[in-house]
């Protein structure tokens, strides 16, 4: 990081940034306008029994933000202009800002959050696997992590100005991902992560670009990525 990016302060950065650490002495959230790039950036992924805490500038340890704040969508919207539009990216294995239309919702058909599919599939989150003494330990803190953050993205997910893109749940639901890590240690499938996440994406931005009400009535898709669905043009004009 030191060595390819130019700035040292956060402040110093061309396009403003806000990174999320979780104070481990405080047990709060704290969203970093500016401070040290390296630093900041290593605590903010600090996950932990994986990487150790950092010491940032206050004086205080810090850790992966989503300890306690998965999706800091309240820090966005705080300094949201009426007039902004705030595009939220789940990246979490458990999303916890699924709508009804989303494979992950509650109650929601596994169809995929504006992707749609031939061959639906309901999607499962995976839970990590560790010794035997320490699983229930992971599941608990996983648990109660996705509880708090579920909670605090809630009252903004009905703002009009705020949109939720299709989430790894609806990327596998609509057959663009034929397999899921098998927990947030597993760096198996980052390639075929990375593809089905372009691909969603594309086709979520197309969908509004054609001025669909509801992203969700996008074209359906086949579980193949890159194979076009017979007798339709595929919506971006290349291969998915």
């Amino acid at each position: 990081m030191t060595t390819h990016v130019s700035c040292h302060d956060l402040s110093e950065l061309a396009v403003p940034l806000t990174v999320t650490t979780t104070c481990l002495d405080c047990a709060t959230a704290v969203h970093h306008a500016s401070g040290p790039v390296a630093d900041t950036l290593v605590a903010s992924c600090a996950l932990p029994g994986l990487l150790p805490p950092v010491r940032l500038p206050d004086g205080h340890l810090h850790v992966d933000g989503g300890v306690v704040c998965g999706v800091p969508l309240d820090a966005a919207m705080a300094v949201a202009a009426p007039g902004d539009r705030v595009l939220v990216l789940d990246c979490g294995l458990a999303p916890v800002t699924s709508g009804p239309d989303c494979a992950a919702g509650p109650g929601s058909a596994p169809a995929g959050c504006a992707l749609g599919s031939l061959e639906p599939r309901s999607f499962v989150a995976p839970v990590d696997r560790v010794h035997r003494a320490l699983d229930p330990v992971l599941r608990s803190f996983t648990a109660a992590r996705a509880v708090a953050s579920a909670a605090t993205v809630r009252p903004f997910l009905a703002d009009q100005r705020v949109e939720v893109l299709p989430h790894v749940a609806d990327a596998y639901a609509a057959g663009l991902l034929v397999d899921i890590p098998r927990g947030t240690r597993d760096p198996s499938q980052a390639a075929a992560l990375v593809s089905a996440g372009r691909s969603a994406t594309l086709r979520w931005l197309a969908a509004g670009e054609r001025g669909q009400g509801t992203r969700s009535q996008a074209p359906a898709v086949h579980r193949e990525i890159g194979q076009a669905v017979p007798g339709q043009p595929d919506q971006l004009g290349e291969p998915a």
